[in-house]
């Protein structure tokens, strides 16, 4: 699969603009409730649906199960990231009010910095070994 240089700047330039909006929309100090939080996942949530949809519709679907293989694969995962903040802001005590601008502090930037530049290695060492048909 090879996908044309603009789609990258497009779904690039469209996870900037979500998460700007997930950022402004968490910018209070109100304390999050049940309702809000539900509603929140269930946009994320369904912003992927959709993105793996679009796929589907564009590049057939193999890649579509790939995509909703590895969401899926990463969704489990990061379930252990909640009984770790929860451990956390139970241990020292965190507002639940505050805990958002806890978990939009610069870490949780950097940890998707490094993460971007892991899959990224990932990804050009993958397309080499493709290439050359080397699978050491």
């Amino acid at each position: 699969m090879s996908a044309p240089l603009w789609s990258w700047f497009a779904v690039s330039g469209f996870i900037v603009l979500l998460l700007a909006a997930d950022f402004l929309s968490n910018r209070g100090d109100e304390e999050p409730t049940f309702r809000r939080a539900l509603v929140s996942s269930a946009a994320w949530i369904g912003v992927s649906v959709a993105f793996g949809a679009l796929l589907g519709a564009i590049y057939g679907s193999v890649i579509a199960r790939e995509y909703f293989a590895d969401y899926l694969l990463e969704k489990s995962l990061s379930v252990d990231n909640i009984f770790v903040f929860a451990l956390l802001f139970t241990s020292f005590a965190v507002a639940a009010r505050l805990q958002h601008r806890v978990l939009n502090f610069r870490p949780t930037c950097n940890e998707w910095r490094f993460n971007l530049q892991l899959r990224s290695a990932g990804t050009v060492d993958c397309t080499h070994r493709s290439k050359t048909g080397s699978n050491v």
